[in-house]
């Protein structure tokens, strides 16, 4: 993907955002080093892999409107230093500028489901002078398949939220199919679904209405990932009603 050295030597836009975002990512528990050093010994296979750290564009941070794109979880990231096996030795920095490297690079040679639909996404939103960030609800996953192991990724229930309030979205979308709602719920408090197309379950495409009061401003949708939705478009009629609708919202 990238080499070592063109990751420590990138740097992250210096915005406000980021600053708030390092500061956060720096005050993980030791605990979870532990957690993850006890389950990698255990096992012979699915190890866990690196955090999935975000960085801030100027352009999502300058823009009036921000969208945050939220899909699973990721697998052997960072890959290039100890097989993506998640290590104290892996700084924050480095995840971070591996996040910007990659994530908020539009150019990136990868042309799975996902990121041919993010890019998409990207591309509509600067039409509308929007910013767009990428996230995953399960921030750490494991390095040779995907999944995650759910006792470790409670280390991260806070940071999730927090990144809710460092980023500021006023548009979340998840990708991430209903079999994450209960992880989302973890995250993010309880909330109930409203249809968002007639006739199109709210399995397939819902609005989340959070409890929560510091989600109250925030418009939040839920449908499929778009690996699903790629497999699916020659399928099903209501796979165009979804994306169009999507595209609307943005």
């Amino acid at each position: 993907m990238y080499t070592l050295t063109e990751i420590g030597n990138h740097e992250i836009a210096n915005n406000s955002m980021n600053i708030q975002l390092t500061d956060l990512y720096s005050n993980l528990p030791n605990e979870l080093s532990d957690a993850i050093a006890k389950f990698n010994e255990k096992v012979s296979e699915g190890f866990i892999s690196n955090p999935f750290l975000l960085a801030v564009t100027d352009e999502y941070f300058k823009a009036s409107k921000k969208i945050m794109l939220i899909a699973q979880e990721t697998f052997c990231w960072f890959g290039e230093r100890n097989r993506g096996i998640y290590t104290l030795e892996n700084s924050i920095v480095e995840l971070q500028n591996l996040y910007d490297l990659f994530v908020n690079n539009p150019s990136r040679n990868y042309a799975s489901p996902l990121w041919l639909y993010v890019n998409s996404i990207y591309c509509i939103a600067r039409n509308v002078n929007a910013g767009v960030i990428f996230n995953n609800v399960a921030k750490i996953g494991f390095n040779d398949r995907t999944g995650y192991d759910s006792k470790i990724n409670v280390y991260f229930d806070r940071i999730f939220r927090e990144e809710m309030s460092i980023c500021k979205p006023d548009l979340i979308i998840f990708l991430s199919g209903p079999n994450y709602d209960s992880l989302i719920k973890q995250r993010l408090g309880v909330f109930s679904l409203n249809r968002c197309i007639p006739n199109i379950a709210e399995r397939k495409l819902a609005k989340f209405i959070f409890d929560s009061s510091s989600l109250k401003d925030v418009e939040v949708y839920r449908t499929y990932h778009p690996t699903f939705l790629q497999r699916s478009k020659n399928r099903y009629s209501w796979i165009m009603p979804i994306y169009e609708f999507i595209n609307d919202l943005i």
